[in-house]
């Protein structure tokens, strides 16, 4: 037996695992026996996830620390003014 929930896609995204589900732009479909996930995109195709870098963010994680995360091997320079 299903129970019916309505949540925002970001919210599931979090339950499940961000990696499981790439996208909050999703539909799901009853099957009887199981649940189908069509998904409409993987964000911009950069390779960061914009909830994830958030989440990140509010546990302290400074903009260097985040980018290093998600961009292994890159250079961060300061640009003069």
């Amino acid at each position: 037996i299903w129970k019916r929930v309505r949540m925002a896609g970001a919210r599931f995204r979090s339950l499940v695992g961000w990696n499981e589900v790439r996208s909050a732009r999703f539909e799901a479909t009853d099957r009887g026996d199981a649940m189908e996930f069509q998904g409409a995109g993987w964000g911009h195709g950069v390779g960061l996830c914009q909830e994830g870098a958030r989440k990140m963010a509010q546990d302290g994680a400074d903009a260097e620390s985040i980018l290093r995360y998600y961009f292994h091997g890159v250079e961060i320079w300061r640009l003069p003014r």
